[in-house]
């Protein structure tokens, strides 16, 4: 092997994208690899999350104490008996390229059509108003959301069609190409920054909310870089014939 150059390398972890996503990625990049820069100045970019009580992965959190307060309640955090019961926040989030504009909760065991559907419209005037005022030469938003059986099924649909709203659906498994995935990151990493430890869920929903729309006031080159890039995704998605690409959640940067 080392004659050939042939060397052992841990694999990449990437989302699985077999045939017919690859395909439906490849149709995708090539409609709109066709469409000018202010076509993609239009887009609403929407996606759900959740954030865990305890971060990712259940990671070490520091706190500040002395020697012996150990195990004083403000200073001990508690066990999960059961995986996934009760202890994440699930949250709806909308930006344009202006930046962060929306963030809506909801209940994690009911997102169904009815759920999205709801969360749609209590939220979506409200999103076209402000994107209206922040680019007036653009008075039709296009909303870009995955393919998610929430957002992709036939109720779904036809609440969107009833109303003229304009889409695009994202492939499942394509982080590359779901612009609200590097939002989504960014936030994350935000919320728990500096190893905040978090008492309660409310705790949680309020650092959201403040980091969310400090993002909205802060990170507005972050936000455009989005769009900027995103040709090139589409590029790497026709170069790769719908494939694996380079791109991931974590490349956008502030520089």
């Amino acid at each position: 092997m080392k004659k050939f150059n042939i060397q052992a390398k841990v694999c990449r972890k990437k989302c699985i994208i077999d045939a017919r996503t690859a395909l439906q990625r490849l149709n995708l990049a090539k409609i709109l690899i066709r469409k000018p820069f202010r076509y993609f100045k239009r887009i609403l970019r929407c996606d759900e999350a959740n954030i865990c009580l305890y971060g990712k992965n259940m990671n070490k959190f520091y706190v500040n104490r002395l020697q012996n307060e150990g195990l004083l309640p403000d200073f001990v955090k508690s066990c999960k008996k059961f995986r996934g019961g009760g202890d994440e926040v699930s949250f709806w989030i909308c930006s344009n390229y202006e930046g962060a504009i929306l963030l809506s909760f909801y209940d994690a065991d009911k997102l169904d059509s009815n759920q999205y559907i709801n969360i749609l419209d209590e939220n979506l005037n409200e999103a076209a108003e402000m994107f209206r005022s922040s680019i007036v030469a653009y008075s039709d938003f296009i909303l870009l959301h995955d393919r998610d059986p929430s957002h992709s099924s036939a109720k779904t649909q036809n609440w969107l069609l009833n109303r003229s709203y304009k889409q695009i659906l994202i492939p499942g498994n394509s982080p590359d190409l779901n612009l609200a995935g590097n939002i989504i990151h960014r936030l994350k990493k935000k919320v728990f920054a500096d190893r905040v430890f978090y008492r309660n869920l409310e705790e949680v929903k309020s650092a959201i909310i403040q980091t969310w729309y400090k993002m909205g006031e802060d990170d507005s080159f972050f936000f455009r870089n989005l769009i900027l890039t995103f040709k090139n995704r589409q590029h790497q998605v026709i170069k790769n014939n719908g494939y694996y690409t380079k791109y991931k959640w974590k490349i956008i940067k502030l520089i």
